[in-house]
């Protein structure tokens, strides 16, 4: 018989992951910058980070986008990510 709270604790596992990326990559961000982000304001679409905020926040970011993604690539290491833009 087919369980229907298994079928949806998939779903539910696959949400708690992208949370869990996304709050890292803001976490990383709010270290290295000092720049508050909100997290629905952060997409991570193949292997880019995009993210949404005014001109002077991006700029911020822009600055050490280098560390940023390094500090990601060594926090998360079993993501592929290419860019943040």
């Amino acid at each position: 018989m087919f369980n229907i709270s298994s079928f949806f604790d998939k779903f539910k596992n696959v949400a708690l992951k992208e949370f869990s990326i996304r709050e890292r990559i803001l976490v990383t961000i709010k270290d290295h910058t000092g720049v508050s982000i909100d997290i629905k304001d952060i997409e991570f679409t193949n292997k880019i980070i995009r993210i949404k905020a005014s001109p002077a926040a991006k700029s911020h970011i822009f600055i050490k986008k280098q560390t940023i993604l390094d500090e990601l690539k060594k926090s998360m290491p079993d993501m592929i990510i290419v860019d943040l833009q």
